[in-house]
């Protein structure tokens, strides 16, 4: 059951958007960071269900994080839904292969966002 999130976006109404919706909406807990360092800091501390992740932010950007994250084998499971601008095709594909379970392009739509949500966590809970 998906308890706690962890949104990792470098835009701050991005995060605020997100935690929003995910604690009014679903009633998750919510953890957020604004790189993908500060995130991997957080999978660390435990107890994350499901990442929502951007793919340009500063420092470490999506696919490291995805890289990192998937290369230990306590967070292979996590599901990880991608929320991005970014639609090329190479860096969707290595995504994928990385182990992506969702992708939702930017500008996030309050509809569009929440239906895809309800489908995400009827799968995993």
């Amino acid at each position: 059951m998906i308890k706690r999130a962890l949104v990792v976006d470098d835009d701050e109404l991005i995060r605020t958007f997100m935690n929003t919706l995910l604690t009014k909406k679903f009633g998750l807990r919510v953890v957020t960071s604004k790189n993908g360092f500060e995130g991997l800091d957080e999978l660390q501390k435990g107890g994350i269900d499901i990442v929502f992740l951007d793919i340009m932010m500063p420092q470490l950007d999506g696919v490291g994080f995805m890289e990192m994250m998937r290369s230990d084998s306590k967070y292979s499971d996590i599901p990880v839904v991608i929320i991005s601008a970014v639609n090329h095709k190479d860096t969707v594909s290595k995504l994928l292969r990385l182990g992506v379970n969702d992708y939702i392009l930017k500008p996030l739509e309050f509809m569009t966002i929440t239906e895809k949500m309800h489908d995400l966590f009827l799968k995993y809970d």
